[in-house]
């Protein structure tokens, strides 16, 4: 167990390499603001600088870093991910928050979304979140019930989070390629209630002896993610921890995250590149 000093220090170097690297375009702080504005008043604020992040996004997304070499799938994806962009740009105050979660999901769940393309020819982007919203806006009290929890402080209720884990994974299941979506239902769990819900991917997962490499992330396996996250900090100083959520204006779990992303999930090489370090090797 690191001691309290180390976590700290720990928090404070993956976040500056998580920045430098993913962050600087990120879509989540604007769909985080957006949601909770949702939450508030129904509909979200779309302000000229949101749009200016989303085209900074998608003129620096790397598709060859997920394996995508054929250019006509790679012209259609980024056709569809500009649409995107576009519909957000003349909805000011939209009310449909599955067009405020789509550039978050569709960059951390890129993977899935690959999927989709190369299976269907007729997939679309904005009518898969456009149908999204539409669902989450019955359930938003759940939702918000839920964002109202920090993991430190509140019981998990396994039966509750089955439900809505199960909820989610139908439907994203019915909109996709009608197979589990564990990883894309921990992300939408996250960003609807970021201090209750964490976030997990399968490299992740590997990692810290959750799942076994080939295996699915179930329900059960990701309630026993939340219990033990919940026991490692709850070992550290409370007051700490939400001094550090303060400073960085996250939450905990998705600040956990950024670490683990940086330790376990990274392309190294695509890292190098960014860097712009050239090797020229003439032996």
């Amino acid at each position: 167990m690191m001691k309290q000093e180390d976590f700290e220090r720990w928090i404070d170097a993956v976040r500056s390499i998580f920045e430098i690297f993913e962050g600087r375009h990120d879509a989540y702080p604007i769909c985080r603001r957006w949601i909770d504005e949702w939450y508030e008043v129904e509909k979200f604020n779309i302000l000229q600088e949101d749009i200016s992040r989303l085209n900074n996004l998608k003129g620096n997304f790397d598709y060859s870093a997920f394996g995508i070499d054929n250019v006509n799938l790679r012209k259609k994806i980024d056709a569809q991910f500009e649409n995107l962009i576009e519909e957000l740009s003349n909805n000011n105050n939209c009310k449909n928050i599955g067009l405020g979660i789509a550039p978050y999901l569709f960059c951390w769940n890129f993977q899935r979304f690959k999927i989709y393309f190369q299976r269907n020819s007729d997939f679309d982007l904005n009518h898969y979140f456009q149908n999204l919203g539409d669902f989450f806006a019955n359930i938003k009290n759940k939702l918000r019930n839920f964002s109202e929890r920090k993991i430190y402080s509140c019981e998990i209720d396994e039966k509750e989070i089955e439900e809505i884990f199960k909820e989610i994974n139908e439907k994203l299941k019915e909109l996709g390629i009608k197979e589990n979506e564990p990883v894309g239902v921990a992300k939408l769990l996250h960003i609807f209630a970021p201090y209750y819900f964490p976030l997990i991917d399968n490299r992740i997962a590997e990692a810290t002896g959750l799942k076994q490499r080939g295996k699915s992330l179930t329900v059960d396996k990701y309630i026993k993610w939340m219990e033990g996250l919940k026991n490692w900090i709850r070992s550290y100083n409370e007051e700490k921890i939400k001094s550090i959520e303060n400073q960085y204006s996250k939450s905990i779990l998705k600040l956990i995250d950024e670490g683990f992303y940086v330790m376990c999930s990274v392309n190294l090489s695509l890292r190098i590149k960014l860097m712009g370090l050239k090797i020229r090797w003439n032996g």
